[in-house]
C-alpha cells in the first residue's frame, strides 16, 4: 500500500470517527464545497457540505459505524462496514468514496439488511 493510499485509509476512518462521535461538522468538512452523498437504493442524492452536514443532524437514530474493511486504489476508496443501530439492528453496507485532493467529492452509499440464503444455494454454502 502506497503513502498515499494509507493517508486516505487513515482520513476515512477519522471521518466514520466524527461520525459515530456525532461531530456532524467535522464530518461535512472531509466533503468538497460540492461534495455529493448519492443513495441510490431510494433515489437520495445530497449535493453540498451544508446539507450532508444538515441530513445528518436530522436522523434521529443515526447508527454507529463499525468499519469491518478498507480498499483503496489511488482517488477511490471503498468501506464495507456493519451499520449498528440502538434496536439492535445490523446492516451491512459499501460505500464508495471519490476523492479530489484528498476530499470526498462522492460518496454512494448501499446498505441493506441481512437476508436467509435462498433455499437453491443453501447447499452450495461453506
Amino acid at each position: 500500500m502506497s503513502h498515499h493510499e494509507r493517508d486516505t485509509e487513515s482520513t476515512l476512518r477519522s471521518v466514520f470517527d466524527a461520525f459515530n462521535e456525532r461531530r456532524f461538522a467535522d464530518y461535512g468538512a472531509a466533503f468538497t464545497q460540492s461534495g455529493e452523498l448519492v443513495y441510490p437504493q431510494s433515489g437520495e442524492r445530497i449535493v453540498g457540505r451544508n446539507r450532508i452536514v444538515a441530513v445528518c443532524e436530522a436522523n434521529p437514530t443515526p447508527p454507529t459505524l463499525v468499519v469491518r474493511d478498507v480498499h483503496v486504489s489511488g482517488d477511490l476508496a471503498v468501506i464495507e462496514s456493519d451499520e449498528r443501530y440502538d434496536s439492535g439492528d445490523v446492516w451491512s453496507a459499501t460505500s464508495i468514496f471519490e476523492l479530489d485532493s484528498g476530499m470526498i467529492s462522492k460518496a454512494t452509499c448501499y446498505f441493506g439488511k441481512p437476508f436467509e440464503a435462498a433455499q437453491w444455494r443453501k447447499q452450495l454454502l461453506d
